[in-house]
């Protein structure tokens, strides 16, 4: 008798966005095995409640420069923009376990897609792979004008004696509201496409923004990388030991003078992570946010 071997099936995933919350699925993507993710455009809202944060719409030539970075992920098969297909996972359900509960804002919205398909994933380990390094400066900004804290915690002058090592990635309109919010005058680089947005952020020696699709790819990546966190949505917060909440000069001079390099997640990386993330939360908004 002949034995004919069946491939086993390949997973299917569908996301709508936004762009960060697609980089922050890919933990539970890795956890569920992987297989063929659809990104959807506007034109397939994503079935969750109407109650729920619904993202904002994508167009297909976003589509296509997400693919590009995405296709080189080794549990990635192929990249896809969505046509109504039926799929095994809808990710955007991971929207709904938020929909009556404000409190679950504070926890990182890589653990709530995790939550929603009860699967589990080592935040503090890297799972964007593949980049190549493109260096332009050793200091990354990037600033999302719809995330912008209005407080004044975040340490931006500390950056003032590094203006000319700094470059600032993103839309023109971000980088006037950058300058406007800080008084810094850095240069400004228009990237061609995403694959471009993340190798320039890999080539840098650290990354300084808010809550923006920026920080979403130098936390995949692991790279340094500082937070000016959203308070009371503060649901990115850096889930290793070489992120941070706070900035200063002593921790900017290790990452552009020093030999520091990230290994791989131990206790010891996990611990750090989640003590000053708890400490956030405690200190500045007010309670302990456990994950």
């Amino acid at each position: 008798m002949e034995w004919i071997y069946k491939m086993p099936d390949v997973r299917t995933f569908k996301h709508s966005g936004n762009l960060g919350d697609i980089i922050y699925a890919l933990p539970t993507i890795i956890a569920l095995g992987g297989g063929i993710l659809y990104i959807a455009t506007n034109d397939h809202p994503p079935l969750i409640s109407p109650d729920a944060p619904h993202p904002f719409p994508l167009s297909s030539d976003i589509i296509d420069q997400m693919a590009d970075l995405l296709k080189t992920q080794p549990y990635l098969k192929d990249v896809r923009l969505y046509g109504g297909e039926a799929v095994d996972y809808d990710l955007d359900c991971f929207r709904e376990y938020v929909v009556n509960d404000r409190a679950l804002w504070k926890i990182h919205l890589a653990h709530w897609h995790l939550i929603k398909f009860n699967v589990r994933f080592d935040l503090c380990q890297q799972w964007l792979f593949n980049i190549a390094a493109s260096h332009v400066k050793d200091i990354v900004v990037t600033y999302s004008t719809k995330n912008a804290a209005p407080s004044g915690i975040f340490n931006w002058q500390a950056l003032e004696d590094y203006t000319d090592q700094c470059i600032f990635l993103g839309f023109e309109n971000e980088y006037h509201a950058f300058k406007k919010r800080t008084g810094l005058e850095i240069s400004f680089l228009t990237v061609r496409d995403i694959v471009e947005l993340a190798q320039v952020i890999k080539g840098s020696k650290l990354l300084i923004s808010n809550q923006s699709f920026g920080f979403a790819l130098a936390e995949a990546m692991k790279h340094p990388r500082f937070l000016d966190v959203l308070r009371l949505r503060s649901n990115s917060l850096p889930q290793s030991c070489n992120g941070y909440v706070s900035l200063n000069k002593e921790t900017i001079n290790k990452y552009l003078f020093g030999k520091w390099t990230f290994s791989p997640p131990r206790f010891i990386d996990r611990l750090v992570a989640k003590r000053r993330n708890s400490k956030y939360h405690k200190d500045i908004e007010g309670d302990a946010i456990a994950e």
